[in-house]
């Protein structure tokens, strides 16, 4: 691994969001390498094996002396937090290959182990209406206790809010912010930054120090969805800052989630236009839970258990705006290890319809694949691809069988390519 100082160094070179990072490490493959043709270089030749370097930049790096990364890292020291490196291994492989990478995170608490788990970017207008906050006590909690880990950027309204409840569910919480680790902003989350380190973790791109500027946002959400496999857009009018979330979250080609909201709302306008241009609706957490629930089933488990520690170990501070119930009464309801989804009432209402006219009428007139797929098929809806692996047939069978079952009332679609009766 390359020293420490190198890093921090490029990042002090290189603006936070610049593609260049990129170019750099291709060419050089580390930090220290482009240091010594740095240092080394005519700034008028320059640097004839990376073309995409212009002069300015170059000469910002031959100005910017190693030293600097010195005192960032005494910095760090004496704020109590961690500095990892993009060469480091507990550093997030999700963030590794997104445009325009950080070279150097800055974090208090525990990030290790997040490429293994699902995790969440819940984020939203900070000017959330009760529906907003309604929507997001009801899916950071549901998440949480899913398993599922929530991100946020930490902002006053549907950020700080989805991220209380997941806390008080007992969650793997991330928060990201847009200045440096020792900077209260908003002022109004400080006891929120220790919660967090806590039971979670904080991070961000930008050394101690670093004020709250204007320009550090659009590049800090770029690793809020970075982070995530997916984002959940929750309240956001036209100009909210979290679509800028939801473009890079597309860009990164990860999930991108949206909560329908009423017609003529300016404060949704950004949802409905989500929602016009393909994004996946999320009328209930289980729509999100769902599409995760059986390619991390077993890690899903495994965070259930630890967040029922959580609730059972020594007790979450109480927060200012409680969100639900207390935490005491949190505590007394426990994960369920086997989380079954649960529908909208018009659903389950339905669905105990549908169920109860084919538990007891005979197989539908459907072709004989179809017929086989029908008959593994149970109330419990289960994955395509443990149809396919049950049966040994070939996907696209399974999806042809399913769409002649669908058309002919046999079967029901819930969300996550999942089927049952």
């Amino acid at each position: 691994m390359v020293s420490t100082r190198y890093w921090v160094w490029l990042q002090c070179c290189i603006h936070q969001g610049s593609a260049l990072i990129c170019d750099i490490l291709d060419v050089y493959g580390d930090p220290q390498r482009f240091y010594e043709a740095v240092s080394s270089c005519d700034p008028d030749a320059g640097l004839k094996e990376l073309t995409s370097i212009t002069n300015s930049q170059l000469q910002k790096c031959k100005n910017t002396p190693l030293d600097i990364a010195d005192k960032i890292i005494s910095d760090c020291q004496r704020v109590g937090c961690d500095i990892l490196c993009y060469d480091a291994p507990e550093f997030p492989d999700r963030l590794r290959h997104i445009y325009a990478p950080p070279t150097v995170l800055y974090q208090k608490g525990n990030l290790a182990g997040l490429d293994q788990i699902p995790a969440i970017a819940m984020v939203g207008t900070r000017k959330m209406t009760p529906y907003g906050k309604k929507a997001a006590v009801d899916f950071g909690t549901q998440l949480a206790r899913a398993g599922i880990c929530v991100i946020s950027g930490m902002a006053v309204g549907v950020d700080i809010m989805s991220m209380k409840a997941a806390l008080k569910a007992g969650g793997y919480v991330i928060g990201v912010l847009g200045c440096g680790i020792d900077v209260n902003y908003p002022a109004e989350n400080a006891k929120m930054k220790e919660l967090v380190s806590k039971y979670g973790c904080i991070v961000t791109e930008y050394p101690p120090g670093t004020g709250p500027w204007r320009r550090n946002f659009p590049a800090r959400n770029r690793l809020i969805s970075g982070l995530s496999l997916g984002t959940l857009v929750i309240q956001a009018p036209k100009h909210s800052g979290s679509l800028i979330t939801a473009d890079d979250a597309l860009e990164q080609g990860k999930d991108l989630f949206v909560v329908p909201a009423p017609l003529y709302d300016p404060t949704v306008s950004g949802n409905l236009r989500l929602l016009r241009d393909g994004c996946i609706p999320a009328t209930e957490p289980a729509d999100v839970i769902d599409f995760y629930r059986f390619r991390y089933e077993r890690e899903l488990l495994q965070e259930q258990r630890k967040n029922k520690a959580r609730l059972t170990g020594e007790p979450l501070p109480a927060l200012e705006e409680e969100t639900d119930a207390p935490l005491k009464e949190q505590a007394e309801i426990e994960p369920d290890p086997e989380y079954s989804p649960k529908l909208s009432q018009q659903n389950r209402n339905r669905g105990q319809d549908v169920t109860a006219h084919h538990r007891y009428s005979q197989d539908p007139k459907v072709s004989e694949e179809a017929l086989q797929v029908y008959r593994v098929l149970s109330e419990e809806p289960v994955h395509m691809e443990e149809i396919a692996q049950t049966l040994g047939m070939r996907i696209s069978q399974v999806l042809g069988a399913l769409t002649e079952l669908e058309i002919a009332g046999a079967v029901r679609s819930y969300a996550g390519r999942r089927y049952g009766k």
